[in-house]
């Protein structure tokens, strides 16, 4: 297995999750993801990006597993949603809505029920 820094590139106006479409190349591609593996696993920070070059999702991982925040942006750079995770185990998320104007108006907050 490869270790190292792993970067993906989409062309510009193409769905993203085609991934028909990605390769490793830089020359009139964009950026979509990256992010360090050791040995095939992922470790440490994740991005992943909108064809606009904003984060679209930010978040850890140890040993192949999310761990801490897990942060999601709409396309203008605002935070939308936050997840956090304990090794791979989704603890709670909040939702933040926007007014038209950008203004935040109001967060939703859900603690999950892990014990089961």
């Amino acid at each position: 297995m490869s270790s190292g820094i792993v970067r993906t590139y989409h062309r510009e106006n193409c769905n993203p999750w085609d991934c028909t479409k990605f390769c490793n190349e830089i020359n009139g591609l964009r950026l979509h993801t990256e992010y360090f593996q050791n040995n095939g696993v992922k470790e440490g920070s994740f991005k992943m990006y909108h064809s606009n070059g904003h984060i679209y999702q930010e978040y850890n991982y140890i040993n192949g597993k999310i761990n801490g925040i897990a942060k999601f942006f709409n396309e203008a750079g605002k935070i939308i949603e936050e997840q956090f995770y304990t090794y791979g185990v989704l603890d709670k998320y909040i939702k933040y809505i926007y007014y038209e104007d950008g203004s935040l108006a109001e967060t939703q907050e859900e603690i999950i029920d892990n014990k089961n």
